[in-house]
C-alpha cells in the first residue's frame, strides 16, 4: 500500500522524535564522566560523541566536521593550526573511549571530498587537487604508514595521481571492522590488527 509523501514525513518525524526521548534518555541516565576535550568546534563535537557512546547509544557510525582545510592562502600556519586542533581533539577523545573501556572498538577515520594540489600557488596556498592522505586511529589500529605513497615526480597536470581509491578504503573498514562484504574490489587497512 502507497502513502502518501505527507504520511511519510510524519512517520519519519514520530521515529525521529521517539529516537531522540530514547537517546536524551540515556544520557541523563548516564554517569556523565568529566572528560576533558579542547574547545572549539570539532572538541565540542568528538566530547557529544563520546557522552552518547558512555551514555550507551548504540550507532556503527558518528561522523564529525572539522571545516578550514581548503587553504588556498596561507596554507602553512593555517594547516599547521587545524592539525594541532584535530591532534588534541582526537587525542582527548581515545583517552575517553579507554576510560569507558570500548577503545578497541573505536576506528576514528579522516576524510576529505577534495585533495590538494602538489605544488603551492601564488598565495602560500595549494588548490583543489585528486589525492589526499587519509589517517586511521583506534584501538586496534597497529600505526604506521599504509598503502602505497604517492610520487611527487610523477604529476598529471601539476596533479598527484591517487594510488587508493578511497571507496575501496572504506569497502575494506566495512569488511574488517563489521564483516560487510561489499560489492568489487576492496583495500583492507592494512593498520587494523
Amino acid at each position: 500500500e502507497e502513502k502518501s509523501p505527507l504520511e511519510h514525513v510524519l512517520k519519519t518525524y514520530d521515529s525521529a522524535r521517539v529516537t531522540g526521548d530514547v537517546v536524551l534518555r540515556k544520557l541523563e541516565q548516564s554517569a556523565a564522566r568529566g572528560f576533558q576535550f579542547p574547545g572549539g568546534e570539532l572538541g565540542d563535537q568528538l566530547y557529544t560523541a563520546a557522552r552518547l557512546l558512555e551514555a550507551g547509544v548504540e550507532v556503527p557510525v558518528l561522523k564529525v566536521v572539522q571545516g578550514g582545510y581548503d587553504t588556498h592562502d596561507n596554507q602553512p600556519g593555517e594547516h599547521a593550526f587545524l592539525l594541532e586542533q584535530l591532534s588534541y581533539a582526537v587525542g582527548a577523545f581515545a583517552l575517553a573511549m579507554r576510560e569507558i573501556g570500548i577503545w578497541e572498538q573505536v576506528t576514528v577515520l579522516t576524510y576529505s571530498e577534495f585533495g590538494r594540489t602538489a605544488r603551492e600557488n601564488g598565495s602560500y596556498g595549494t588548490d583543489h587537487g585528486t589525492a589526499a592522505p587519509v589517517f586511521a586511529i583506534g584501538g586496534k589500529v597497529e600505526g604506521g604508514f599504509g598503502g602505497q605513497r604517492v610520487d611527487l615526480t610523477s604529476l598529471v597536470e601539476d596533479d598527484l595521481v591517487y594510488t587508493t581509491d578511497y571507496r575501496s578504503l572504506y569497502a575494506g573498514l566495512l569488511k574488517d571492522r563489521w564483516g560487510i562484504e561489499g560489492r568489487g574490489e576492496t583495500t583492507p587497512l592494512e593498520l587494523l590488527v
